[in-house]
């Protein structure tokens, strides 16, 4: 075992080296602020990396040699992101500091070969929580405030099988959606600052009496609110945006590509979402055609789709992150 962490470690370090020399743009050193998003796409053996900074203008994208499999996830803490994926046979956490520079050997909590899956990550006063798929369900462990990680424990998502699960934090507290199985219902469960677990809640997507089959789910706290955004299946995938309220109730924002919202784009096939400062949400979109960005500002209105090629350069991708710098 500890022939193998040090092979890692000269891995990753080695191709560090080969990083800054060579491999991602001068600008990929740029200093995270206040109000930048990340965004992260695999693209072949790469992860595309480009900052959407707070003025609305894009970097370009620089790329790091990575060879991911599955989907990344991402988290910004304190102005550093964490990016964590896999490949096929480890669990990775590169961490980009807020001068820019990257670390390809952050801690991960222990998983073997067989166990890698979906994962989802979110800051927790200032850690690292992060969830996998295990099974028909989802397992969590957070990062200690020496970089060991906690035990994995259980989601209690529900009787139901879950297959894909999103994360974020109320302060202290946990929230985690998964989507069942079926597509039917959407699976609702906070953890306390102390740890204890709610009981589950279930909320079915459905637009004109006809019940819609939930592909995806994303989740970002704002303020008192827990906005929600849904992929669904209806003559192709699309994005349907919700809100749940302090006091439990719900709020059905509507169809994200609406001409009252964001605007038409091609076929989804991924989307990403993101808390950012002033009350806005940020959402990325992979799909058949290519990466767009659009905001939720605070008021309640919509910025059009954007096309990310056009401002950060061409990715072909259909699997993203995204995280927001809050400050």
């Amino acid at each position: 075992m500890g022939r193998r962490a040090n092979s890692r470690l000269v891995s990753a370090l080695t191709m560090a080296a080969v990083l800054a020399v060579s491999m991602v743009p001068a600008a990929q050193a740029t200093p995270s602020t206040a109000g930048d998003a990340q965004l992260v796409a695999v693209e072949g053996n790469t992860l595309a990396h480009t900052i959407r900074y707070a003025n609305g203008n894009w970097q370009r994208f620089g790329h790091l040699d990575a060879a991911p499999v599955g989907e990344p996830t991402s988290v910004i803490i304190k102005g550093e992101e964490h990016l964590f994926f896999h490949t096929s046979t480890t669990l990775r956490h590169y961490i980009r500091h807020v001068d820019g520079t990257w670390d390809l050997a952050g801690s991960v909590p222990t998983v073997t070969a067989n166990e890698l899956d979906t994962m989802a990550a979110a800051g927790l006063n200032g850690r690292i929580a992060l969830i996998r798929k295990h099974g028909d369900g989802a397992l969590l462990s957070i990062q200690q405030g020496d970089g060991t990680w906690s035990t994995w424990e259980s989601v209690p998502l529900g009787l139901q099988p879950v297959w894909s699960e999103s994360l974020t934090a109320d302060g202290g507290t946990l929230r985690v959606a998964g989507v069942t199985a079926d597509g039917k219902n959407l699976a609702m469960v906070s953890r306390s600052p102390e740890g204890v677990w709610s009981s589950p809640t279930y909320r079915t997507l459905g637009v004109l009496g006809n019940s819609l089959i939930i592909t995806a789910a994303g989740i970002a706290q704002i303020g008192t609110d827990l906005h929600v955004m849904v992929s669904y299946s209806f003559n192709g995938t699309r994005l349907w945006h919700l809100i749940l309220h302090a006091d439990g109730t719900w709020s059905d924002i509507g169809e994200v590509e609406s001409n009252d919202a964001a605007g038409p784009i091609p076929n989804l096939m991924d989307f990403a979402v993101a808390a950012a400062p002033g009350g806005s949400l940020q959402v990325a979109v992979a799909t058949t055609s290519g990466l767009f960005h659009t905001v939720r500002h605070a008021d309640g209105t919509w910025q059009r789709f954007g096309d990310v090629a056009g401002a950060a350069g061409p990715v072909n991708t259909t699997r993203i992150t995204l995280s927001a710098d809050n400050g």
